[in-house]
């Protein structure tokens, strides 16, 4: 069974039906979502580093500073603060992005798709006729192209006829 099938009927399906439907585009509502979770995952980044920046300066106030072994450790310690912060926000982007890229494939499959036959007809669209191939769209298209030019036409001889 091929899984061709059902993806490309759901190429088919008009993505501005939806934002027309709801009054906004979900997509930008996911990347509000994306970047409301980006802030917070940065602000608990920087929270831990204050968190051990006022650790390390602690440990720095208690230690004697003219000690060569103690002023060793502090550079040290801060070092490992620094790289372990890297090592913290490194991780914690990583897992954040791989899970909110799941969340939105997943939203846009499951909650803001519109299955291909699932007739959706919205209120300013009642009454239209909907089934129009596309030959006979090409057809009216060319009538009014067609009519355009005669239009244009008209206007030229009233044009004439007013300036005599």
């Amino acid at each position: 069974m091929s899984t061709a099938g059902p993806s490309r009927a759901i190429q088919n399906v008009p993505p501005l039906l939806l934002c027309e439907a709801l009054g906004f585009s979900p997509q930008l509502l996911l990347d509000d979502v994306i970047n409301i979770a980006n802030t917070a995952v940065q602000d608990g980044v920087n929270g831990m580093e204050e968190f051990l920046q006022k650790w390390a300066d602690e440990r720095v106030a208690q230690g004697d500073k003219n000690d060569p072994k103690m002023r060793a450790n502090i550079k040290e310690t801060t070092h490992e603060v620094e790289r372990g912060l890297v090592a913290f926000q490194t991780l914690l982007e990583y897992h954040t992005d791989i899970a909110l890229d799941f969340f939105e494939a997943w939203s846009l499959r499951n909650i803001f798709m519109i299955p291909p036959d699932l007739p959706v007809v919205l209120p300013h669209q009642e009454g239209l006729d909907l089934t129009v191939t596309p030959e006979q769209e090409q057809e009216a298209m060319d009538e009014v192209e067609e009519l355009r030019k005669r239009l244009d036409g008209v206007r030229d001889i009233i044009i004439v006829f007013l300036r005599i």
